[in-house]
């Protein structure tokens, strides 16, 4: 893989630029990432991890998902470069430039990879789908919309609001 910026993605044998996120995108990610984080830690769940970081699935799909998350169990996979593996969450903000990408092609690869979850948080629509890909791509997800909060299950205990996740800086 080239070093970045800019970054870059391997999707089925394919070199993808990833292109600079918008405010809102960071800003819902920032978010998601101190309360998630915080929460891992203070209870010793394994490694939080912000992208831009490789997760090399196989030979032709390295990703770098906006966020991921490693169980202190799988810690096994984790290597300098990144991980070598399937991540147990992985975390998917939507974009212009990604939306097909993350909704169809990297779906598919984390599915038949391992990856156990995977969110796709959609800032214009102010809403949070979780997958459960353990069960498979036909399974429904649980569509999160604000004002909701939800509990993942990979995190006992640890509660996420929706409001205070899509509130607006100004």
């Amino acid at each position: 893989m080239p070093q970045g910026p800019p970054y870059y993605q391997l999707i089925e044998g394919n070199l993808i630029i990833s292109s600079s996120h918008a405010f809102d995108h960071q800003q819902v990610l920032g978010r998601l990432l101190s309360r998630i984080g915080n929460y891992v830690e203070q209870h010793h769940l394994g490694e939080l991890v912000l992208g831009p970081s490789d997760v090399f699935l196989d030979e032709i799909n390295v990703f770098q998902p906006d966020l991921y998350f490693v169980r202190n169990e799988n810690r096994r996979i984790i290597v300098k470069e990144g991980v070598r593996g399937a991540p147990d969450l992985v975390v998917e903000v939507l974009s212009p430039s990604n939306f097909e990408q993350d909704r169809n092609e990297k779906q598919q690869v984390y599915a038949r990879s391992g990856v156990e979850e995977m969110w796709i948080i959609d800032p214009d629509a102010r809403q949070i789908e979780l997958y459960p890909l353990t069960k498979g791509l036909d399974a429904a997800p649980l569509i999160v919309r604000e004002p909701d909060s939800f509990s993942p299950a990979l995190f006992p205990g640890l509660t996420i609001e929706t409001t205070l996740l899509f509130k607006p800086l100004i």
